[in-house]
């Protein structure tokens, strides 16, 4: 299972990866086309905009969580010294974040479905971009911080470390 959750972690990666690459690549191109050759590139600003840095942030979103990054809401928790009483606490924390993400999740796959029906994009420089692909990685995103917090709360009632999933 660790090598599962690992491998969609490193693919989730890459895709993070390279399209903060790209973006880098297209602002500093734009930066230096601008002051340096007087012309823009054009539709940089709406690729970098509404493609690239929406899929740098949420597709890392579920390594970053899976590796024990975000701040716990333990500080009530830890002078609580019935470990049930504990365990259950940090058990509702999770079913909360849980139902959260859950919550998004479900609306992100009604909105992909709705772009893909409507056609929802943007038109830039005559060309129309759809935004249906970047919606649908929103909600694959969600999803996987479903499952990844679905396991943490199967190890949190098992009484395993909470820090990391893995």
């Amino acid at each position: 299972m660790n090598k599962i959750i690992d491998r969609i972690n490193q693919v989730s990666l890459i895709l993070s990866g390279i399209a903060l690459a790209g973006l880098m690549i297209l602002i500093s191109a734009g930066v230096f086309t601008r002051y340096v050759l007087s012309f823009s590139i054009p539709t940089a600003y709406e690729i970098v905009e509404n493609y690239l840095m929406p899929i740098a942030v949420f597709a890392a979103l579920g390594y970053s969580y899976y590796s024990g990054i975000f701040p716990r809401v333990d500080a009530f928790t830890e002078k609580i010294q019935n470990v049930k009483l504990k365990k259950v606490i940090d058990g509702a924390i999770i079913i909360v974040e849980f139902l959260t993400f859950l919550f998004v999740s479900y609306y992100l796959f009604q909105f992909s479905l709705y772009s893909i029906d409507n056609g929802m994009g943007f038109k830039t420089n005559g060309i129309n971009f759809p935004l249906y692909p970047v919606h649908f990685i929103l909600f694959l995103a969600f999803l996987w911080m479903c499952v990844l917090i679905l396991l943490k709360f199967i190890r949190t009632i098992k009484g395993k470390d909470q820090d990391q999933i893995n």
